[in-house]
């Protein structure tokens, strides 16, 4: 089950990629498929259990709105590249005048 529907993907966003290599949402069973070997290149990643990737996979689901993690899939089905978008939601304060 993907993070969040690949229909929100553009078409567009694999134009660039290589034959063969695919763009998607994040799914559950990617754990074991190179995305923390991928984050691993880019920074330090501590020991994470496939039960604590599965909790915060599923916390993360339930904020459909807020977490778009992309995965770059190479034939093999392994994961290559990674990308993610978090949409924050901030406080708006407004103030209306009486015109008094």
């Amino acid at each position: 089950m993907p993070l969040f529907s690949s229909s929100l993907l553009p078409p567009a966003s694999s134009l660039g990629l290589p034959e063969g290599y695919t763009i998607r949402p994040l799914e559950r069973t990617d754990y074991g498929a190179g995305f923390l070997d991928v984050l691993r290149v880019l920074t330090k990643v501590g020991e994470i259990s496939e039960s604590a990737w599965i909790e915060r996979y599923n916390w993360m689901s339930q904020r459909s709105e807020e977490y778009f993690i992309i995965c770059v899939v190479n034939a093999a089905k392994t994961i290559v590249g990674v990308g993610s978008l978090v949409v924050e939601r901030k406080l708006y304060f407004f103030s209306f005048s009486s015109g008094a």
